[in-house]
Order: structure tokens, then sequence, then C-alpha cells
């Protein structure tokens, strides 16, 4: 028996996952607006831009060289690296908590409740947040100073007017932010996870650090990756 080979206008054509099409519009951004301008600023860093002719010149990697000899770009670059440290830490930390307590079999209501002023700060504007903080560090009206102030203190409040202490208070702003969004990815995390391993560890005999450390932290890793990933 011989079969008739089909020709190329009667074959049957491959569809496109809907899945692709979900996605495209998101990778399309992502590409506009941060791969390909990363891209491009890395090639234009290997040549040098002369301003009154506009000419470029290849230069290889004597830019790095020279900015990573300049004392004040290193001095930048440590504070930088402190900030994104303390900062991804504290969201982790803090945001884990935060989603194991909203995760716990409470009141509906009240933790709703809870759920949407813990919310609050993440979905403020940056100009708002801006605001607020200057209020809170701003030593005639801080509640901060009129509580020192109240409790007999003598030392003026003033954290973002003082090089010491600057940049951990602009950290403890970005974490009352910004913890939000991390705890609502680890919550998602968390409650989209079978209750059934946890049940198996009970059985077991899993204590509740053991179930945290080797269940539930593993959920904590996968979601905050991506978050993590923007931070840096």
């Amino acid at each position: 028996m011989t079969t008739i080979p089909m020709s190329p206008s009667h074959r049957p054509r491959r569809r496109i996952s809907p899945g692709y099409w979900f996605v495209a519009p998101a990778v399309i951004l992502i590409t506009l607006l941060a791969i390909y301008p990363s891209i491009r600023v890395m090639q234009m860093s290997l040549f040098t831009l002369n301003r009154r002719t506009g000419e470029t010149a290849f230069v290889g990697t004597e830019n790095y060289t020279r900015i990573f000899s300049d004392p004040v770009f290193r001095k930048a670059f440590r504070q930088a690296l402190i900030f994104a440290t303390f900062s991804s830490i504290g969201h982790i930390v803090l945001g884990f908590i935060i989603a194991n307590l909203f995760n716990a079999p409470l009141n509906r209501k009240f933790i709703g409740i809870c759920r949407a002023l813990f919310l609050l700060p993440w979905a403020l504007s940056p100009i708002v947040v801006a605001m607020i903080s200057q209020l809170w560090a701003y030593p005639l009206i801080s509640p901060v100073a009129k509580i020192l102030a109240v409790l007999g203190s003598q030392a003026e409040f003033a954290p973002l007017a003082r090089p010491s202490t600057a940049l951990w208070a602009l950290i403890i702003i970005n974490i009352w932010q910004f913890t939000p969004f991390y705890m609502l990815m680890i919550l998602a995390g968390l409650q989209s996870m079978d209750p059934e391993w946890h049940d198996a560890a009970k059985v077991d005999g899993a204590s509740t650090l053991q179930r945290t450390r080797y269940i539930t932290s593993r959920t904590r890793v996968t979601c905050c990756s991506p978050s993590v990933s923007l931070t840096w």
C-alpha cells in the first residue's frame, strides 16, 4: 500500500499557543524599555564622544578604567550597594513575616482591612511618600522628635540632615514603601501552595520551624527572585 504525500498547501498548519500572545506585550515592553537600552548603553560605553564635532572613537575599556579609579564613583557605588542589599533583606524578611500573618486562619474581614492598610504605602504616589518622609524626618514637626522631647531627650532628631544617618533613613523609607509589594508576592505564593504538603509534613512529625524552612521558604525564594532582580 502506497501513501500519497500531501502537498504543502494541504499540510496542517501549526497553531500558535494563546499563551504566546498573552506574553508578547510584556516581552515587547521589557525589550524596548530594559533590554535594548541596556545593550545600547554597554555599546556606547566603549566609545568616546567629541561634543564639538559629534564624532565618536572606540576606546575599549578605557572609560571603565577611568571611572573605577575615581574615588567619588567608588564611594557612590559602595553606598548604592549598601542601599540595595539592606533594602532587599528588609523587604524579604518583613514581607515573609507579614505574609504568613495574613495567611493565618483568622477573621477574613479583619485580615482584609489590615491588608488594605498595609498596602497603602505601596499604592501611594512617590511624591506623597516623599512628603510623608519629610514630615517624619523634619525635627520641628516629626512625631518621633515630639516623643523624644516628651521623654526628656535633648538629642535633635534629623536623620536626613546628617551624613551618618541619611543613608539608613532612606533604607527605612524604602523598606516601608515597597515591603507591601514583596508581601503580596509571597502571600500569593503561600495561598497557591497545596495544603497537603504541610499535612503530610505534620504526619511525618515535622515541627513548625522545619515546615517553614523546607516548605514555606522555598515559595519565598521563587516569588521574591524577580522582585529582588528589579531592586538591583
